[in-house]
C-alpha cells in the first residue's frame, strides 16, 4: 500500500504556550498638541514614555484610567527634543512593555504651527514607527525659523521663514568639512509681516564646495537658529517635502529636508552615465 506522511507531533504547539499578545492603543492629537491615550483591549495601567537612546535615561510616567485612557497635555508636561517611545505597565504584567500603535490619529495636526513660550519652540507629533509601535516625535529648542515658503525663480531660490527667537541678522550656509567649518553668507530681508526672506542666489551657492549645506539664520546677538519645518502633521518630511532639482552648468542644487525635518542645501555635480553611484 501507499505510505502515508503522519504529522509531526513536535511541531504542535499548545495555544496557551503562544506569547501574549502585546499591549496596543488608539492614539489621537489634541488641539493643544498634546495627545490622549487608550488601550485596546482596555484595562488599567502606566503610560511610560522613554527618550531613545538617552545616557540620562529620561522617563514619563502616567497613570491611566480603569478604562486604560490617558492624556499627556502640553500645559502639564515638558518633553526633551527627541524620540519618546510608548511602553504600558499594565495590571496583569509589571514589566514595561512596547506599545503597538493599534491607530494614531493626527488631525489636529494638520497646518498647526510650533507652540512658543516659557519653554521655548516645541511641537509634538505622534506617530507609528516603522516596526508598527507607538513614538512621539519631539522638538524643543530656545529658537527656531519655522519654512513658510520655498520658490525657485530663474537666479535664486527664495525661503520665506517664521523666526522665534531674537531678531535675525543674516543667513548662513553652513558645512562641515573636517577638521574645518565652511560657510558662506545668505541674503536675509526682515518683511513687514515678522516674516524672514532669504534669497540663495545659485551662483553664489554653486561656487562652494559641493555637499550638503546646513541652513541657519544668525540673530543680532551671534545666535545661531535652525531652519526647518517642525510643525504640523509630518514626521519626516523627507519624502513629502520635495523640490525641483537646479541645474546650471556642470553642478546641480537641490533643497530639502532631513530625517529630523531640517532645512538643507545640496549641491552636487551632475550625474552622467559614468558617474559613480
Amino acid at each position: 500500500g501507499r505510505l502515508r506522511r503522519r504529522p509531526d507531533r513536535r511541531l504542535v504547539v499548545a495555544a496557551s504556550a503562544e506569547a501574549p499578545a502585546r499591549p496596543a492603543a488608539h492614539c489621537v492629537a489634541t488641539a493643544d498638541g498634546g495627545f490622549t491615550v487608550a488601550l485596546t483591549p482596555a484595562e488599567p495601567g502606566d503610560l511610560v514614555l522613554r527618550l531613545r537612546d538617552d545616557p540620562e535615561g529620561r522617563q514619563l510616567r502616567l497613570p491611566l484610567d480603569r478604562e486604560g485612557r490617558g492624556t499627556v497635555s502640553r500645559a502639564e508636561h515638558r518633553l526633551a527634543e527627541g524620540r519618546w517611545d510608548a511602553y504600558v505597565t499594565a495590571s496583569t504584567a509589571a514589566r514595561a512593555r512596547r506599545l503597538v500603535a493599534h491607530r494614531v490619529e493626527q488631525a489636529a495636526l494638520v497646518g498647526a504651527v510650533p507652540t512658543v513660550g516659557e519653554d521655548g519652540v516645541t511641537s509634538w507629533i505622534p506617530y507609528t514607527t516603522k516596526e508598527g509601535n507607538l513614538t512621539i516625535r519631539t522638538w524643543r529648542r530656545p529658537a527656531h525659523a519655522e519654512v513658510a515658503d520655498i520658490t525657485l525663480d530663474e537666479e535664486s531660490a527664495l525661503v520665506t521663514a517664521t523666526p522665534h527667537g531674537p531678531p535675525a541678522e543674516l543667513a548662513l550656509a553652513v558645512r562641515q568639512q573636517e577638521p574645518d567649518v565652511l560657510d558662506f553668507t545668505i541674503p536675509l530681508r526682515v518683511l513687514p509681516t515678522g516674516r524672514v526672506l532669504l534669497t540663495i542666489p545659485y551662483e553664489r551657492a554653486l561656487a562652494a564646495p559641493h555637499g550638503r549645506w546646513n541652513l541657519l539664520i544668525r540673530s543680532t546677538d551671534g545666535t545661531l537658529v535652525p531652519l526647518g519645518r517642525i510643525g504640523g502633521d509630518t514626521v519626516d518630511r523627507r519624502r513629502t517635502d520635495l523640490y525641483p532639482m537646479v541645474t546650471r552648468g556642470e553642478s546641480t542644487l537641490l533643497l530639502g529636508y532631513t530625517g529630523d525635518n531640517a532645512l538643507v542645501l545640496t549641491t552636487a555635480p551632475v550625474r552622467t552615465k559614468d558617474t559613480p553611484h
